[in-house]
């Protein structure tokens, strides 16, 4: 399963962030008296999700914090609202698979001394993924990263917890954790983790 929560979770930042990039910016930005019509951010498709996909993180952040305020920290709960989500946002989910999938199947026409050059990168993200399926060893990760978004969902809300003074550092990356062990388990955040970090090498 937490192999299918990766492309899940970034289906769901991006179609998130699309929504709001479509209500914040125009397709085209004209250039008052000129005349001259600027292409925005929004005219490279790569460039869009990216922008898409971090919004979308964001947006998902505040809303696991508001729901998590709310005592809502539920799998039930989480689950009704990604299928409605899901179930609005359809027309954007659907075209962004469609535009990734054609994507991906460019990459085979491309010249063979492009293909060597991304090789060595799909080895390295293959087995940043396949050790992603590890559980987490790291002080950091057992103490605060993992540790807060794993006893909120215990307490099923946000709670005070005087004893870890790190729940008082702004959690925004413990909230998408914290969506990750509602969805699915204690691994899946890892996927979290490294779909921020593909999406930081896209943006490179």
């Amino acid at each position: 399963f937490e192999i299918l929560f990766l492309p899940f979770f970034i289906l769901v930042c991006i179609a998130a962030g699309k929504w709001l990039l479509s209500a914040m910016q125009p397709s085209k930005v004209a250039v008052p008296r000129s005349g001259a019509v600027i292409p925005s951010i929004t005219d490279s498709l790569l460039e869009k999700y990216v922008f898409a996909f971090a919004l979308g993180a964001g947006i998902l952040s505040l809303a696991m914090f508001f729901l998590g305020v709310l005592g809502l920290f539920n799998p039930f709960v989480i689950w009704a609202l990604i299928l409605t989500f899901a179930f609005l946002r359809r027309g954007d989910i659907i075209k962004v698979f469609l535009n990734s999938w054609k994507a991906v199947k460019g990459y085979y026409s491309l010249p063979a001394s492009n293909f060597f050059i991304l090789l060595p990168t799909v080895i390295t993200l293959s087995l940043v993924a396949l050790a992603s399926l590890a559980p987490p060893t790291y002080y950091d990760t057992l103490s605060y990263h993992y540790a807060l978004p794993g006893l909120y969902v215990t307490l099923g809300k946000i709670a005070n917890l005087p004893y870890n003074f790190y729940s008082h550092f702004p959690q925004n990356f413990e909230m998408l954790y914290a969506f990750a062990m509602l969805a699915g388990d204690y691994i899946t955040p890892n996927f979290v983790t490294f779909a921020a970090g593909l999406f930081t090498l896209l943006a490179a």
